[in-house]
């Protein structure tokens, strides 16, 4: 943004600049000894078109594909040059025509080649093809093509800096809306998960006991009914942003979810988290539930949390690993993505032939994300 400014800054002093430049030059025109030009030809605005043409283009490639490489560029120059020599054979010089071929030098090659070829074309074309009255006249003539190469330059660099930034808020865009929907994916699958894990399991209880003891298995349907309005709930929150688990809640429907479905939850809760902490633990406790009853044959689960030196522990064991190769999925990669952000660790893994512990450490004393 600075660039900008001060690109702004000089544009707008080169052009005072010039604007006195004309106003000496003045004086010089008006003399007697200068000579009226015929009016335009066809020809002169076809070499005139052709050289404005060519140099627009090379502002264009530059604006939307950057600096072109030294071929491209020197087939432009050379085309330029063509179109420049044509017009001094033809019409002779004065036409205006070979004041563009220094310009376009200054805005396809790269710095500080764009200011050497620049300099270098506007001397060959003063010094060959043009009188001057007097030294003031070349002085204001060359000191006006200075300002004006200059202006130019500025004009083309702020251009490409505006085309930049736009291109960088339109990728910042992108980002944004690709973090909102992995945010979206991530919540929706932490939520979801844990409720439609116990929906299917009160309602498998709930057939299995439907014939031989229907008040508990209606209390089973009443439980399923509850738990999909805060479901309901629970997504609208996560689609707002503005929901997250509470830690003594998660932990009491993660201790009812085992139980019912036959895992011995054991509780040792040392301490409880405070803040950011909080929330990430919450999630934490509800995808280790989520992985007992849907990755697991466990017997008993034990969720501990403890503090140290300032770190949340957080530890959930079970014995019940069934599968040999286990892979982290997209619910302990959302989880390690959580308690990295607050700049804490998570570690997954088996402990014996059948254990299975995840630990979480999170900072106690972090503050907003």
């Amino acid at each position: 943004m600075r660039l900008v400014q001060r690109y702004v800054r000089l544009t707008g002093a080169t052009i005072a600049v010039t604007a006195t430049s004309l106003a000496i030059l003045a004086p010089q025109v008006a003399a007697p000894h200068s000579i009226t030009p015929d009016p335009p030809t066809a020809s002169v605005w076809a070499l005139v078109a052709a050289a404005t043409g060519i140099t627009v283009i090379s502002v264009v490639y530059r604006l939307r594909a950057g600096l072109p490489s030294f071929r491209v560029s020197l087939v432009i120059m050379l085309v330029q040059c063509g179109v420049t020599v044509t017009a001094i054979v033809i019409l002779g010089p004065g036409t205006s025509v070979e004041l563009l071929t220094p310009a376009t030098a200054l805005f396809i090659l790269a710095d500080p080649w764009s200011w050497i070829g620049f300099i270098g074309l506007q001397t060959v074309e003063l010094g060959f093809f043009h009188d001057y009255p007097s030294l003031l006249a070349l002085l204001c003539t060359v000191a006006h093509s200075l300002v004006t190469g200059f202006a130019l330059y500025a004009l083309v660099k702020v251009t490409e800096h505006a085309v930049t930034l736009r291109r960088a808020q339109v990728r910042m865009v992108d980002l944004a809306i690709a973090n909102e929907r992995l945010r979206i994916s991530r919540d929706l699958h932490d939520t979801l998960g844990q409720e439609l894990t116990a929906i299917g399991l009160r309602a498998e209880l709930a057939e299995k006991i439907l014939s031989t003891a229907p008040q508990r298995a209606a209390e089973h349907l009443r439980g399923i009914q509850h738990t999909t309005e805060r479901t309901l709930t629970e997504v609208r929150g996560v689609a707002r942003g503005d929901w997250n688990p509470a830690f003594d809640d998660a932990v009491a429907s993660a201790s009812i979810l085992l139980e019912t479905a036959g895992v011995r939850c054991n509780l040792d809760i040392g301490t409880r988290p405070q803040g950011l902490a909080e929330h990430v633990a919450s999630w934490a406790v509800r995808e280790a539930t989520t992985n007992v009853l849907n990755h697991s044959i466990a017997r008993f689960c034990t969720i501990t949390t403890r503090n140290r030196d300032d770190l949340f522990l957080l530890t959930v064991d079970n014995d019940g690993v069934q599968t040999p190769g286990l892979k982290c999925g997209a619910g302990l990669a959302g989880l390690d993505d959580r308690v990295t952000r607050i700049g804490g660790v998570m570690r997954a893994g088996r402990r014996g032939r059948t254990g299975y512990r995840l630990t979480v450490e999170i900072p106690e004393t972090r503050g907003a994300l």
